[in-house]
């Protein structure tokens, strides 16, 4: 998990990079969005064609040959597959379904609500979405001898 959330925030910083570099290029914002716009359905059209449910959710919905052949096509090794589906089966019947008020019955869980709900508003309170969305022409106003465009590649870089 610690690995994925830190990918998303990576994600996030590369896609403003992209966007400060090749919007510096386009003169032309219509075409600018239309080729975000593309990238964005492309991406969707090839999830959608080589994505694949995971072998969790298959067996929750009572399908262990689908489950099977998921698992074959993303596990390197395949020879403890059978283990791995009965393993998965074991834990959907343990499973416990939870609702909102779980959040908020131990401590530590409240603990870690508030710090999550503060680090999200903290980053979207202290006006970095401004500086992002403005750079070029904050660079422009505070006579940076380098060019704006440049700023901007090196402020998504950071």
């Amino acid at each position: 998990r610690g690995l994925l959330g830190s990918l998303f925030s990576m994600f996030i910083c590369f896609g403003l990079l992209v966007t400060y570099v090749v919007a510096s290029y386009m003169t032309n914002v219509m075409a600018f969005n239309l080729f975000l716009a593309g990238l964005a359905v492309g991406f969707f059209v090839l999830f959608l064609i080589f994505g694949v449910e995971t072998p969790h959710w298959y067996l929750e919905k009572n399908r262990p040959d689908l489950a099977k052949s998921t698992l074959l096509k993303i596990r390197a090794r395949q020879e403890d597959v059978e283990t791995e589906i009965k393993n998965i089966t074991h834990l959907i019947e343990s499973e416990e379904k939870g609702n909102l008020k779980d959040v908020f019955r131990t401590k530590g869980n409240k603990k870690a609500f508030v710090i999550g709900l503060g680090l999200l508003l903290f980053q979207q309170l202290s006006g970095i979405n401004a500086v992002l969305f403005f750079a070029q022409q904050i660079f422009e106003k505070a006579g940076i001898s380098l060019a704006s465009m440049y700023c901007s590649m090196t402020l998504g870089a950071v």
